[in-house]
């Protein structure tokens, strides 16, 4: 296999020594990824639930609010929590959202044809420690998967418990999250990526 990437992962040494019948590319590229717009109208498009992102000067609340003051990061990054009036200050034309309990990070991974639900323990704002890992089995309909081999969907819990998608990406970062390589192994992803690709060039 070939890997074309701007980033490291833990599986990338099993992906360039996988041997098949036929070469492939895997291209796994942070500009890939759609703007936190152009993600939550996809996520709804396919009937998620999402959150609700506006600009500053439209949010009222007395409590924190959460600012993207990078809308187009991930795992935590490009996001601060701050009380309206400060993010007025600081990030004026930042998109903002309610602010949910940031505790568990609910993930929904695609890896080839597979779909795994992932629950995650945050460290402030980041995912870090694997809580659960339960593989759903083959891949979800409506999805992007036809046209990405490996994604992910990000949830929070508002304040009735209801899940709200929250983040598409489409260049998924997984080294991060502690114990994630034990449940999801590195040989494992290279075959189901394989198999991924060699199916589309088939089609």
């Amino acid at each position: 296999m070939i890997l074309t990437s701007d980033f490291e992962e833990y599986y990338d040494k099993e992906i360039l020594n996988y041997g098949g019948i036929k070469d492939v590319e895997f291209v796994r590229m942070s500009n890939m990824n759609f703007s936190k717009k152009q993600q939550l109208e996809l996520l709804e498009k396919i009937g998620y639930s999402t959150i609700n992102i506006m600009p500053l000067r439209q949010m009222f609340t007395d409590g924190k609010i959460l600012v993207y003051t990078n809308p187009d990061l991930h795992n935590g990054m490009g996001k601060s929590i701050m009380s309206l009036s400060d993010a007025l200050v600081m990030y004026r034309n930042s998109l903002c959202t309610e602010l949910f309990d940031h505790s568990t990070t609910y993930k929904i991974l695609q890896v080839g044809f597979d779909c795994f639900s992932l629950e995650i323990e945050n460290e402030g704002l980041k995912e870090a420690r694997l809580k659960s890992c339960i593989l759903l089995g083959n891949g979800l309909p409506g999805l992007v998967n036809n046209k990405y081999p490996m994604y992910s969907i990000d949830f929070v819990r508002d304040n009735n418990g209801k899940l709200l998608a929250c983040d598409l990406d489409v260049a998924v970062k997984l080294s991060h999250i502690e114990g994630l390589s034990e449940c999801i192994k590195a040989e494992y992803v290279a075959e189901k990526l394989y198999r991924y690709l060699i199916s589309r060039q088939e089609v």
